[in-house]
């Protein structure tokens, strides 16, 4: 289950993730995420990976001198 936030008591993003499927991409709304992993311990694999960007939704300004 992704969180958007800093705890289990923030927002859900989409629906828990099950199996080998990749779930869709997600965007948090602010600079915190928590994710609760959870294994039933019927099968053993490799573990998961997490790719993340991080953004602003505020512009950059850049000075030239």
């Amino acid at each position: 289950t992704i969180y958007d936030g800093d705890s289990n008591t923030s927002p859900i993003l989409g629906k828990p993730y099950c199996g080998d499927s990749l779930p869709p991409s997600q965007i948090s709304s602010s600079n915190h995420l928590f994710f609760h992993f959870h294994s039933d311990a019927q099968i053993t694999g490799t573990g998961f990976k997490l790719e993340y960007n991080a953004t602003s939704k505020k512009p950059y300004k850049v000075l030239c001198v």
